[in-house]
């Protein structure tokens, strides 16, 4: 948070801690710690281009009526205004699973919202789940330019953070069998609704700790979709962008999309394919 509001005085940031909770805490990266370097890791002109590239993409997704222009642009943009625009951070999502030793399920979630949609995402995963826990990766991306990774790992430093190379992922690959099972993410510690289980049959459900981490499912095609009773925007606001990217749809229960106005903090009854 002291970062954003470096670079950008104006811009809100709300986050799942209170002000006065994360008031007297330090950032771990200072503000005179985003040389030149850091801020251009990613780089406007090939974001730009890989927008043009996905237009065909963009524009199918427009047709078909999954996502208007206000949701994911086929206008290039490479500047940023703070006037309606929001940042949701969740800096530890997946508490308990944290306390409980399970860190392969910790996420760190970052989304900007502009005018109440969710444009940009960062899902950044510190731990895996594999015996070294000290490999870790970072999602990021938006609708119009897609999904990236970077891998991470704690002991690095600056200059071997902007020498990686962000890894793109193309949008899903839709065809499946007509006797697919499919895989829902679903809470590791409470049932998936039986009802919404039942009416996308054969499924089977994948118990996971955090949302961010069933997000990360959906986005690296561990799982086909993923169900839960309820959210905060700091929980899916990251992932929403992401999902976006690869083509996939977050909606409500009944079916209608997602908005983040400020005031509120939550949402109910949220599907994600």
């Amino acid at each position: 948070m002291v970062n954003l509001k470096a670079l950008y005085p104006e811009l809100v940031v709300k986050g799942e801690e209170s002000d006065e909770s994360t008031s007297k805490v330090e950032s771990a990266v200072k503000p005179e710690e985003l040389t030149a370097d850091v801020l251009d890791f990613i780089k406007t002109q090939k974001m730009m281009e890989k927008q043009k590239e996905r237009l065909p993409f963009i524009a199918d997704l427009h047709a078909k009526d999954i996502y208007t222009e206000d949701e994911i642009a086929s206008a290039p943009f490479e500047t940023f205004n703070t006037k309606g625009a929001v940042v949701w951070i969740d800096p530890l999502d997946g508490t308990s699973d944290y306390c409980r030793g399970n860190v392969g399920a910790v996420t760190v979630l970052i989304g900007l919202t502009i005018n109440d949609k969710s444009r940009a995402g960062v899902v950044h995963m510190p731990f895996s789940a594999l015996p070294d826990k000290s490999q870790g990766r970072t999602l990021f991306g938006t609708g119009e330019h897609g999904m990236y990774s970077v891998q991470y790992t704690a002991d690095m430093q600056t200059k071997d953070m902007v020498a990686r190379v962000a890894e793109y992922s193309a949008p899903y690959d839709k065809k499946m069998e007509a006797d697919h099972e499919i895989r829902v993410a679903v809470s590791s510690n409470r049932p998936a609704p039986k009802e919404m289980m039942d009416s996308i049959a054969p499924s089977v459900g994948i118990g996971l700790g955090g949302c961010g981490n069933k997000c990360k499912a959906l986005l690296l095609d561990e799982a086909d979709a993923y169900i839960t009773s309820g959210l905060s925007y700091w929980d899916v606001c990251a992932c929403e962008p992401l999902v976006r990217a690869r083509g996939g749809f977050i909606t409500l229960g009944n079916g209608e999309k997602l908005s983040y106005p400020l005031g509120q903090h939550h949402v109910d009854g949220l599907n994600a394919s």
